[in-house]
């Protein structure tokens, strides 16, 4: 039972392969979408690459709800992943985008082998117009006077199969709200909340919780160097001040950027205010020329968090981009500064904390390596839900890891992956993940991806498999079906009905896009093994404008 759901997705793999001869260039051009991933101060990546239909030199539209934002560039791309600049070059990205926006573009034939690294010519977005200067709203008017955004209700309803009182409802609000240069001023405003209402189905106690990931107001006259923010807000540009509530002001030309900061630090916990750390900062920006062949950025600065009592920090941080066509590298590295009682306490004065670092090279059109480190202390993640794939992969967030991807016959990829000392709370560990996946198979332009992973820590040892079926339905409606197996061996086990633990779960999920901006998803899932057995129902309908 062990490795039957890998074998069976596998060899559903290799039967599609033999029906699927057919060349992709025959074939029009679909449309898609995906969604921003992370940024910097002047690059935005996406989840898509080359696997997706994705070329350097490519045009992809940043979009809300049928509202073009922003027009980006594809500068690098790896199996699933691409870099993207703005294509208007004096467009700062700061304000207009964020983790988890939505990207269209048109998804085409891979590139032949034996192509060049040079951009192919752009690939045609969608018909809608680009503004020419996205930050001068009144050109792009909107229902609620310059105002762009999305607000969603959404439903999260857990059953206890083994527990007819158990499990809880959970129906929350999200809110998200951008406006650039209100009213043709020099104010602007950002807002990216979500608040829930848990209740719990044993005694009906409700807990309420709002979570503000973003709530500032900015002050920048168009065509001026000079910003000025103010309230909580994260700034991708500065490594381990992601998220504060404070100032930032400052002064950014065609390649330096100058600031400070000053606020306090939120409770990571619940997001909720904090005034128990201070924290203060200044840094430095420079980048490469744009459109050059090899794109870099460095930034670089010093801060400083000051608690309760001789709760303090001090320390340097710095932050490095590197791309080409084929190399792409990520470095971001604190510093710390101890003295006084940490000193004394046999803590070295310079001490190196929080690193995070990504190298990832295109050996050939089709094999890619890859490389990575991550020892960061506090990371925000904006799931809704979770499934026990994402919760494994955030337990081992943390620690080394390596491996190759490769594209075989335009439309199947393999992976292999290594991860060691992961150090975080699957404690010290090791995983090694095979992934086995198919694109856009015929005739229904199907996409499958498998994956199993063999993975051991100091508490037990076992495997994880899953499995993903995606099929578009036209540009309005999309499916998907997924499972998975676990299976672990305790190594600590009081007793033999404990020693091996098993759970599968499966679910669909289906997305639905009415007239230009409601959207609905509706997911489910059940999950049953030797330690639980629930199922979960996820809605969500949301408006974009």
């Amino acid at each position: 039972m062990l490795n039957r759901l890998l074998i069976v997705t596998v060899i559903l793999t290799l039967l599609a392969a033999c029906f699927t001869a057919a060349p992709l260039a025959a074939e029009e051009a679909q449309p898609a979408t995906c969604q921003v991933t992370y940024l910097t101060g002047s690059s935005v990546y996406i989840d898509a690459g080359s696997e997706d239909g994705l070329r350097p030199g490519d045009l992809v539209e940043l979009v809300s709800g049928e509202q073009v934002i922003m027009v980006l560039k594809v500068r690098d791309v790896s199996s699933h992943k691409a870099a993207c600049v703005p294509q208007d070059q004096e467009l700062a990205l700061t304000g207009l985008v964020n983790a988890g926006d939505t990207v269209r573009y048109t998804r085409r034939a891979p590139a032949p082998a034996g192509t060049t690294d040079q951009p192919a010519e752009p690939a045609a977005v969608s018909p809608v117009p680009a503004p020419q200067y996205v930050r001068t709203v009144s050109d792009e008017p909107s229902l609620f006077g310059g105002l762009h955004g999305r607000v969603g209700l959404a439903y999260l309803m857990v059953n206890d199969n083994e527990n007819d009182s158990g499990g809880f409802s959970r129906p929350a609000v999200t809110l998200r709200l951008d406006g650039e240069h209100l009213g043709d001023s020099a104010f602007s405003i950002h807002v990216d909340t979500r608040m829930r209402r848990t209740t719990s189905n044993i005694d009906d106690e409700s807990i309420n919780r709002a979570r503000v990931y973003r709530f500032s107001a900015e002050w920048q006259r168009q065509g001026s160097p000079y910003r000025l923010s103010l309230g909580r807000q994260y700034s991708p540009g500065l490594s381990g001040l992601t998220l504060f509530d404070g100032l930032l002001a400052e002064r950014r030309t065609d390649r330096w950027a100058f600031g400070l900061f000053a606020g306090t630090q939120p409770d990571y916990e619940d997001y909720g205010f904090s005034s128990d750390t201070t924290q203060y900062g200044v840094y430095a920006q420079r980048t490469s020329l744009p459109d050059t062949e090899k794109q870099w950025e460095l930034t670089g600065g010093l801060a400083a968090s000051y608690g309760k009592g001789e709760d303090f920090r001090e320390f340097l941080f710095l932050q490095a981009n590197y791309f080409t066509p084929r190399l792409t590298l990520s470095f971001n590295q604190e510093v710390d500064y101890n003295r006084d009682w940490k000193s004394d306490a046999g803590e070295s004065t310079i001490q190196p904390t929080s690193t995070f670092a990504i190298a990832r090279y295109r050996l050939t059109d089709n094999l890619t390596i890859n490389a990575g480190y991550d020892d960061r202390r506090n990371v925000i993640l904006y799931r809704e839900f979770e499934n026990p794939e994402t919760e494994f992969d955030d337990a081992n967030r943390r620690g080394l890891w390596g491996g190759a991807d490769l594209q075989f016959l335009r439309r199947f990829r393999a992976g292999v992956n290594y991860r060691g000392n992961s150090g975080g709370d699957a404690g010290s560990s090791s995983s090694s993940t095979l992934t086995l996946g198919a694109r856009d198979l015929f005739p229904f332009h199907l996409d499958i991806g498998t994956r199993s992973t063999r993975f051991e820590n100091d508490r037990m040892e076992g495997w994880l498999h899953s499995v993903n079926f995606y099929l578009p339905a036209g540009r309005r409606t999309q499916f998907s079906l997924y499972g998975g197996l676990r299976d672990d061996d305790n190594l600590n086990a009081l007793s033999e009905d404990l020693a091996s633990q098993t759970l599968i779960w499966y679910g669909a999920e289906m997305n639905l896009r009415f007239g230009r901006a409601w959207f609905f998803l509706v997911s489910l899932e059940r999950n049953s093994g030797d330690l639980e057995d629930f199922d979960q129902l996820y809605t969500m309908l949301s408006y974009r404008f």
